[in-house]
């Protein structure tokens, strides 16, 4: 009898290990396993209602989940979310995995879930993303584990936009959102071990309620500007990993390191030159160099001689190395809505030329330019480089350029002002074509008290009927067409001038870091599942 008991024990211990592996397979967690992440860019915020910058989304997520998450095939898919039903095409019911936990251990329900959407838009919070979800009527919670999500029109977007916004707790957060937005009470895969303000090093280490299972290494991020210095550091071992953070000059230099791989993602990202075409203030004086400048790049002619007065692929092929495809507009290459044939404008000098003149923008003066114009720049040195090409190039036909560095927090406050001529910057990643919403619709052009990505300032009814067709419209064959002819106008306009999709450089520190991959949209989820060799674990 006793030995029976004995083996039915036995099985019951068996039988336990094999939901463990299934749940959480592979080495065990290592307590001294450590990946050392190294960033460009100063984080901002962690939680999610409040990222701005790519580097501070992608770290948040880490530490609050998300209801869905993009794939490789930058399609939205189920994370939180067991499974989900729509009932025609503006109510969408999703029901939540069971048994999930926030970081302190209490439950995540769909009363979370209805709290963090409909404090986004709430004035104690003032999230940036308030304007996102307005689109949204209605949300219900119709028991722990079930939320209804009415919408006020069709959203073809909405899943992809569920991708970006991680779940918060109403118990942590509820009349203390301002104090909980520090505290990160987190339902992600990490949790926040501490955050050195001082010294830009943020620990996060493994949830242990993760419902995929406890990830089995911590993660150390540490905030490096300096290129060169990130360099350094992945050679020397003291760095593990940088995400699209170095030059493709620098990265072809790694590929020597034997611990090192380096691997080029195809770009998700869209590299564009940004144009202030919002015109001369009403009471603005018409004798100054900023009229003239101002009244030329709200001329569709002057930003066409712009656009063909650069040469676009040199600049590629000289600091990019081949490491950038050039772009004839938001989408990359390969993605669904894309118009495969729509071509970019020339590089042709004498037609820029010609276009300025037409545009009644002519040779003038001891120095015979037709017009001053500044291009803002960050810091990064790839960055003011190709801005410098830019100014080299215009100056041969007629427009005295400029380049202006400022750090990217005092720059992004010019963009969201309208306080630029000409910048260039990067949206990524790029998914769901109705960015166009967000970036090119004159509803979101910002002002003192709306956010908003159409920061130039750019107006076409034209263009915005479409966009709002694209947004409302779920057959995606009709989106498709929507999107390309959204394209093939923006071509014509230039608001922007499409530059190119840049590969994403990875650098890994593979003799240490093992069962990574890194994504296509440049997300660092991947880490979740990511351990550390047994010889490399201590730090």
């Amino acid at each position: 009898m006793k030995a029976k008991k004995l083996y039915q024990f036995s099985l019951i211990c068996f039988l336990l290990c094999l939901v463990s592996c299934s749940r959480s397979c592979g080495p065990s967690r290592d307590k001294d396993a450590v990946i050392t992440v190294d960033v460009a860019t100063p984080i901002e915020a962690l939680d999610p209602r409040y990222t701005t910058t790519a580097t501070a989304s992608r770290m948040a997520s880490l530490i609050y989940g998300t209801l869905f998450e993009l794939g490789d095939d930058l399609l939205p898919k189920p994370l939180l979310v067991e499974s989900f039903e729509m009932t025609g095409d503006k109510t969408f019911k999703l029901l939540l995995k069971r048994n999930l936990k926030f970081h302190n251990g209490t439950p995540l329900t769909a009363h979370d879930v209805v709290y963090t959407y409909e404090q986004l838009k709430s004035t104690d919070v003032a999230s940036p993303h308030a304007e996102k979800f307005e689109y949204v009527a209605n949300l219900q919670a119709l028991d722990d584990t079930t939320v209804v999500f009415e919408l006020k029109q069709p959203h073809a977007a909405f899943f992809t936009d569920l991708c970006a916004i991680g779940i918060v707790s109403k118990k942590s957060c509820s009349g203390r959102s301002q104090q909980c937005r520090h505290e990160l009470n987190g339902s992600g895969p990490f949790r926040l071990k501490s955050w050195d303000t001082a010294k830009e090093v943020i620990h996060l280490t493994p949830h242990a309620l993760w419902f995929e299972g406890m990830p089995k290494t911590d993660l150390l991020f540490r905030v490096v500007r300096d290129e060169n210095t990130r360099v350094m550091e992945l050679m020397g071992k003291k760095a593990d990993l940088t995400d699209g953070e170095l030059s493709p000059t620098n990265a072809f230099d790694l590929k020597k390191q034997g611990h090192l791989t380096v691997k080029q993602i195809p770009g998700v990202g869209y590299t564009y030159l940004a144009i202030n075409v919002r015109g001369p203030k009403a009471d603005e004086p018409k004798d100054t160099a900023q009229y003239r400048t101002r009244l030329a790049l709200a001329d569709k002619r002057v930003r066409q001689a712009i656009a063909h007065a650069i040469d676009f692929q040199q600049i590629i092929d000289k600091l990019f190395l081949n490491t950038a495809e050039r772009a004839s507009g938001l989408l990359p290459k390969g993605h669904w809505a894309k118009d495969a044939g729509l071509m970019p404008p020339p590089f042709d000098q004498k037609l820029a030329e010609q276009k300025l003149d037409d545009a009644g923008f002519m040779r003038s003066g001891a120095d015979s330019m037709r017009f001053k114009l500044t291009i803002a720049t960050t810091p990064n040195r790839l960055r003011q480089s190709t801005s410098q090409l830019f100014a080299d190039f215009l100056r041969k036909v007629g427009i005295d350029a400029s380049i202006r560095v400022k750090d990217w927090s005092a720059l992004y406050q010019d963009m969201k002002q309208g306080q630029f001529e000409l910048f260039a910057a990067v949206w990524v990643p790029v998914t769901d074509p109705d960015l166009y919403h967000f970036v090119h619709h004159s509803s979101s052009i910002p002002d003192s008290d709306k956010a908003g990505g159409n920061r130039h300032g750019y107006q076409n009814t034209d263009v915005d009927r479409l966009i709002d067709e694209g947004r409302a419209t779920m057959n995606q064959n009709k989106r498709i067409a929507i999107y390309q002819e959204i394209e093939r106008k923006l071509i014509e306009d230039l608001p922007y001038i499409p530059l190119w999709h840049e590969n994403r450089i990875v650098v890994i520190n593979s003799e240490k870091i093992h069962n990574f991959e890194p994504s296509p949209t440049g997300s660092l989820n991947g880490l979740r599942k990511a351990y550390v060799a047994k010889d490399k674990a201590k730090h």
